[in-house]
């Protein structure tokens, strides 16, 4: 971002956090940047780790612009200086939703997301099972994303399989509507479940009335439907 690379030259004053005609601040725009230095300096100073732009482009908090940028670094940095890990943004989305979105996260990038001191010492916890305000958690995103390591991590850091959202469509139902067949990734849902002490509900109806083996058999998918019916579905 050589644009932003000019910014922070010409604007050192990190007491000051300048705003253009969009809201955007530069302290913002150095959490999207991969600055680090130029964000702890805007910290040292007091700026607000958890402060919203105030116009009507962009309303990110600074960790999700961290997160939606891939800067790890930055967002290491800013949960040790006290930014909220399970603030929303629109649509009721958090940060940990976004990086189950991205199918470039790994299993390295969640770790350090989840261990970070603040969460650890201000009894700030990742909250696993976040819901958006359509009721998608973490785990149904990375499982649309087919994400296997993202959701074995996310099963046994806590995550509840049988999390339905507003339509009652639950993890299991993600997988098994997907338009192409992935009986590994069903195998490993089941696997980490059962690691974990979790039953599945492979029976769980949504709204449009079907079962997830119901979806296998109209998507035809007839491994992952094997797979179902020897867990008893129907």
């Amino acid at each position: 971002m050589p644009q932003l690379e000019r910014l922070f030259e010409i604007y050192k004053q990190f007491h000051v956090n300048y705003e253009d005609d969009t809201g955007l601040t530069h302290f913002h725009a150095a959490c999207m940047s991969s600055r680090h230095d130029v964000v702890k300096e805007f910290l040292n100073s007091g700026q607000d780790p958890n402060g919203l732009p105030q116009g009507q482009v962009y309303r990110d908090p600074p960790l999700t612009f961290a997160v939606r940028h891939k800067r790890i670094n930055v967002v290491e940095l800013l949960l040790e200086n006290g930014a909220e890990p399970n603030l929303p943004y629109e649509e009721g989305q958090r940060p940990l939703h976004f990086i189950c979105q991205d199918y470039d996260y790994d299993e390295d990038t969640l770790e350090r997301f989840f261990r970070s001191k603040i969460c650890e010492l201000r009894g700030k916890p990742v909250n696993v099972n976040a819901q958006t305000d359509s009721g998608w958690t973490p785990l149904h995103e990375s499982i649309k994303q087919s994400n296997e390591v993202l959701v074995e991590f996310l099963l046994d850091k806590g995550a509840n399989p049988n999390f339905a959202d507003l339509n009652r469509t639950t993890p299991l139902h993600v997988i098994c509507y997907q338009e192409y067949e992935d009986p590994d990734l069903l195998q490993r849902f089941f696997d980490c479940c059962e690691d974990n002490g979790r039953t599945v509900d492979v029976n769980a109806v949504n709204d449009d009335g079907k079962t997830p083996l119901q979806w296998c058999e109209e998507y035809g998918h007839t491994k992952m439907a094997e797979l179902l019916r020897r867990r008893f579905a129907v």
